[in-house]
């Protein structure tokens, strides 16, 4: 509603019919401007650095690829996905459901060095928060979260030009999953341009500072709705049907 509200007053201010206003949202804002757009009019969508999976399996894939980037093997992926699916439904429950298996969890692999390294938006806090912190932590993360959001949903209504922009090294909206779906539906979208910066991490940077060629991506897209041209090390996946 605000995103909607905001476009709504900016064409206003605009007062220019014929120019094009569109939605863009970064990181959790991925979530967001599909779905704006999707009930209002918008002329276009970008999406930078973010998913096109559920909050839950955001944190579950974040879980993994930090054990991987570790050089944990498959077993302890395994037992990494098991707690997840623990603290996932810690959270889904808001607290009432999982407690006690975390618990048997954490005293079975308590002499288990990759416990100590997970991290992930909830499960590393849950793993590591003492049992009578425990309602303490439910005040802090029970927010009306909506953490099995289906964003592919979403994304399969939207009918004007999108962009997604993608961090080819991003810790925090892991990008494997994210690539797979829209290169699914990028023969079904109206049209869906892709561009990865493979060096990039989240908020598309390197070394702290933006990829070069990114902001020059943006603006050449948003004028013109084409990808073509070259931004850095971008590799660009346009939409050609």
């Amino acid at each position: 509603d605000d995103a909607l509200a905001a476009m709504a007053h900016a064409r206003t201010l605009l007062n220019a019919p014929g120019l094009p206003v569109g939605l863009m949202g970064e990181s959790q804002g991925g979530w967001i401007a599909p779905l704006a757009a999707v009930r209002a009019p918008a002329d276009f969508v970008i999406v930078s650095y973010g998913l096109a999976i559920s909050p839950l399996e955001e944190d579950r894939f974040e879980v993994m690829n930090e054990l991987l980037a570790k050089r944990y093997d498959d077993s302890v992926v395994a037992k990494a996905r098991e707690l997840t699916d623990i603290t996932g439904r810690i959270m889904l429950s808001r607290f009432t459901d999982g407690l006690d298996d975390l618990r048997k969890f954490k005293a079975a692999h308590a002499s288990d060095k990759w416990l100590q390294e997970v991290e992930g938006d909830f499960t590393g806090p849950l793993l590591r928060s003492p049992d009578d912190q425990f309602e303490e932590l439910r005040k802090l993360l029970g927010f009306d979260a909506i953490l099995d959001y289906d964003a592919q949903a979403a994304l399969r209504r939207v009918r004007v030009p999108m962009l997604w922009i993608v961090a080819g090294k991003d810790t925090e909206a892991p990008p494997g999953p994210t690539l797979e779906f829209l290169r699914t539906l990028q023969p079904e979208a109206p049209q869906l341009d892709i561009a990865v910066f493979p060096n990039a991490d989240h908020g598309i940077l390197e070394d702290d500072r933006a990829s070069t060629g990114y902001h020059d991506l943006l603006v050449t897209w948003i004028r013109s709705r084409k990808l073509e041209g070259e931004f850095g090390t971008a590799i660009l996946q346009p939409d050609r049907h």
